[in-house]
C-alpha cells in the first residue's frame, strides 16, 4: 500500500531533504509550506494518510493547523514536528489530536516509525467506516 504524506514545514530546505529521502523509501510525498497550503492540498481532495507538521511556521501556526484539519478532515493523522518541543506543547498537540510528536532535528528512524504507525491506524480506521457502510 502507498502511503500519502504530506509534508508541511516553512523551511522549503528541511522539506525538500525529508521528502527526498522518504521517496527513496517508496512513500508518496507531497508538500505544502505553510499551514494554508497544507489545508489547501487537503480540500482539494488527495486523500493523505499523514500530516507531519512543522509547530512553528509564519501565518497559520502548527497548533492552528492541526486544529483546523482534524475539524476538516478527522481521519487524517498529523505527526507534529518541532525544535521547540516544550512539554506544554506537547500535551496542546495530543489535544488537539496529533498521533505523535517528534524533536527537529527528526532522526529517519523515528520519523519512518511514526509514519508506519500513522498510517495503519488511518487505514484501519477506513476499513471500518467501509465495513460500517456496507452493513
Amino acid at each position: 500500500m502507498a502511503v500519502n504524506i504530506l509534508l508541511t514545514d516553512d523551511e522549503e530546505g528541511f522539506v525538500d531533504a525529508v521528502a527526498r529521502r522518504l521517496d527513496k523509501r517508496g512513500y508518496t510525498i507531497h508538500q505544502a509550506h505553510s499551514g494554508r497550503t497544507a489545508l489547501e492540498a487537503l480540500n482539494q481532495g488527495v486523500e493523505m494518510d499523514v500530516v507531519v507538521l512543522d509547530v512553528r511556521m509564519a501565518g497559520i501556526d502548527g497548533l492552528e493547523t492541526l486544529h483546523l484539519i482534524k475539524t476538516s478532515h478527522p481521519d487524517v493523522e498529523v505527526i507534529m514536528l518541532s525544535a521547540y518541543g516544550t512539554p506544554l506543547c506537547v500535551t496542546e498537540c495530543r489535544r488537539w489530536g496529533a498521533r505523535a510528536f517528534l524533536n527537529k532535528p527528526v532522526e529517519l528512524d523515528a520519523l519512518i516509525k511514526a509514519i508506519d504507525e500513522a498510517a495503519e491506524a488511518a487505514s484501519a480506521r477506513r476499513e471500518k467506516k467501509a465495513h460500517q457502510a456496507d452493513r
